[in-house]
Formats: C-alpha cells, structure tokens, sequence
C-alpha cells in the first residue's frame, strides 16, 4: 500500500484489523496505519525520513 508516496507492507493481522507499517527499515521509520476494514482508525507514529519520488 502506498500513502502520500510513503510505501507500507502489511505488519500484523487480526480478524478485519490490519496495522501497516513503513517499509523503511533503514531509518526505522515507526509511522504506522491502524485499518479495520477498509477504513482507517488511527495513524501512529512519524515518517522520519522524506517520501519516496512519485513514478512517473
């Protein structure tokens, strides 16, 4: 999944919960999405490095 051209990867699963995490493992990045179903409940954490340039 990608966000403002932030990527996530899925991180953990329970029933319709799903919490998304940053996939940059280089600056440990702890920006997370909390969604149940297809709506999201909660944005934890901050991106600590810049967004990835949009593919053109």
């Amino acid at each position: 999944m990608v966000v403002n051209t932030f990527p996530f990867c899925e991180e953990s699963k329970l029933r319709d919960k799903v919490i998304w995490r940053c996939t940059s493992k280089k600056t440990n990045c702890k920006a997370r999405i909390h969604m149940l179903g297809a709506n999201v409940v909660a944005v934890k954490g901050m991106h600590n490095h810049p967004p990835r340039a949009p593919i053109t």
